[in-house]
Formats: C-alpha cells, sequence, structure tokens
C-alpha cells in the first residue's frame, strides 16, 4: 500500500528516468537514488511523495529529509517551469551604455558578500524574489545582453551558480524579476542552474538546459 511522504520545507526532490534526486536545499547537497523512482510519485506542488518503498521512505526519513503527511497543509509551492524553448544566443543587444556598466559595477561589489563563504541557501534568498508572472519584455532582454557583454570584465565569474545569482541581483535591482532554476540530471549525475522568463531562458541555451530536470525554482 502507498503512503504519502512530506519533504521537509528545505527539502526537493525530483525524478530523472527511474531515479530519484533530492536536494537538501540548506547547504546544496544532493542525493542522487539509481531506480528508487520506479515506484514512486512526487507531487511537486504539495511537496509530497507517495510510495509503497517502506526501505526508501525509511531511510529518507531517518536522514531528516521526509516525515509522514500529517497535519495541516502547507502553503503550494511555486510551479516548475516548462523547459524553455527560446534563448538569446544569437542575439547582440544594444551598445554598452556607462549606465549599464555603472550598474553592472554595483550589483558586482554588493553580491560579493553574498556569495563568497555562504551557505547554498543564503545564496539562493540573497538573489532577489522569484517572479511570479514570468513575463518576458524587450527591456529585460536588453538588460541580460548587456550583462553578458560586460560579464568577461568581471574579477570573478564562477560557475553557474555565481553567475546566475550575480544576473539575478543585477535584474532586479533594475526592477525585473525572473526565475531562478535549478536543475539535475543522471548518469552522469550533474546540477546546473540557469534564469529563465516565460519559456526563454536567459543566460545559457535551450539546447543546453534540456538536459536537466527542474528541481527547484527561486
Amino acid at each position: 500500500m502507498n503512503r504519502t511522504w512530506r519533504l521537509a520545507d528545505h527539502v526537493h526532490a525530483a525524478v530523472c528516468g527511474i531515479d530519484l534526486v533530492i536536494l537538501d536545499a540548506h547547504d546544496g547537497a544532493y542525493f542522487c537514488l539509481p531506480g528508487a523512482a520506479i515506484e514512486l510519485q512526487i507531487d511537486a506542488a504539495r511537496g509530497e511523495i507517495e510510495t509503497a518503498d517502506y526501505d526508501l521512505a525509511f531511510t529518507l526519513r531517518d536522514a531528516g529529509l521526509i516525515s509522514p503527511a500529517e497535519g495541516p497543509d502547507r502553503p503550494t509551492r511555486q510551479a516548475l517551469p516548462e523547459a524553455p524553448r527560446r534563448d538569446l544566443a544569437s542575439l547582440e543587444g544594444p551598445p554598452i551604455r556607462f549606465r549599464d556598466v555603472l550598474a553592472f559595477a554595483l550589483t558586482w561589489l554588493r553580491a560579493v558578500g553574498h556569495y563568497h563563504g555562504r551557505a547554498f541557501d543564503h545564496v539562493l534568498s540573497s538573489g532577489g524574489p522569484s517572479a511570479r508572472s514570468n513575463s518576458l519584455s524587450e527591456l529585460l532582454i536588453d538588460r541580460s545582453l548587456a550583462f553578458r557583454r560586460l560579464l568577461p570584465w568581471a574579477p570573478f565569474q564562477g560557475v553557474c551558480l555565481y553567475r546566475s545569482h550575480l544576473l539575478k541581483r543585477h535584474l532586479h535591482a533594475v526592477g525585473h524579476e525572473v526565475q531562478w532554476v535549478i536543475g539535475v540530471q543522471t548518469w552522469p549525475f550533474a546540477a546546473h542552474c540557469w534564469l529563465q522568463a516565460n519559456d526563454t531562458v536567459l543566460d545559457d541555451t535551450a539546447d543546453n538546459v534540456a538536459a536537466y530536470t527542474p528541481i527547484l525554482v527561486v
């Protein structure tokens, strides 16, 4: 008999084929359980999993990742986005203006203290609120393209988490809210993140992120 379990508030899960991937967003730890998704269903909106595999469930429970789905319902989690169909890779954008350089420099200076040496959940929360309407505008596109052209001048460019954190803070500072998507894949296991507005990925290509299954959006 299937039983429903509730993911901890800081825990997120995704199914990649027959594999289960769990993300502990407190410290950015990923757990990949090959074949564990065969008899398991995930309700991402409710943050719940349903399974008849009690060995798996008790292992996750003992690790503090899930608990019995009892008590009042929690607020619905933000819906994971559909795979983007478009990107900005072929666009050049307008000429760089002084205000673009100034905004980029201020973003970088303010972002440094919120990334290096910080916990994973702090980095995510310090990027600014997630978009609810997730709309795409010409101004948002222009500012994303300006950021892309200025990024090579940054003292430290880092991995995808840092680059998307920097861009999200930059867009938030000039009045744009976008979705920050964390995705995973297995065989081989890898995690990746990108920014998305509507069906457009802003800092990567649609073909590249198509290999990843979203597990968390902030």
